[in-house]
């Protein structure tokens, strides 16, 4: 399994395992690690790729419902543009509760080998967006 250059520098585990589950893990890890990082990165933050992130969520999220289409399509566009190890993303409405503090989203796609991936991507007031397997989710709803 391919690690980026962020995994590699941030590891703490010199230890290598061939054992296939681990390395599935190891990969879901390191995309929603990935995501984290793109999806709280604000666009033009970066002068060399201006299109990098997401725009204002704080803003977005103030216009919810009526921008819940806008926010779909931005998640969409960067998992399309900058997580290259999920082919076919598709953004979908989840868990939505009125009054809550977080709106959720489901993450679907595939990986390079075929494999499903499923992310809940949470979207915080603050601006905050938080990213965990369906497994890290569900383990503590």
């Amino acid at each position: 399994m391919p690690q980026t250059i962020i995994d590699i520098l941030t590891s703490n585990d010199a230890t290598t395992d061939s054992d296939y589950s681990t390395a599935w893990r190891q990969e879901q890890s390191s995309i929603c690690r990935h995501l984290q990082r793109l999806l709280n990165c604000r666009r033009d933050s970066l002068t060399h790729r201006p299109d990098f992130g997401m725009p204002d969520i704080a803003e977005l999220y103030l216009g919810l419902p009526y921008t819940i289409e806008i926010i779909i399509a931005c998640i969409g566009y960067a998992v399309q543009q900058f997580e290259p190890r999920i082919n076919q993303p598709r953004v979908s409405e989840f868990d939505i509760k009125p009054g809550s503090s977080m709106t959720h989203f489901e993450l679907l796609g595939l990986n390079n080998g075929g494999r499903p991936l499923r992310y809940i991507v949470s979207l915080c007031r603050n601006g905050r967006i938080e990213v965990k397997t369906s497994e890290e989710y569900f383990s503590h709803v």
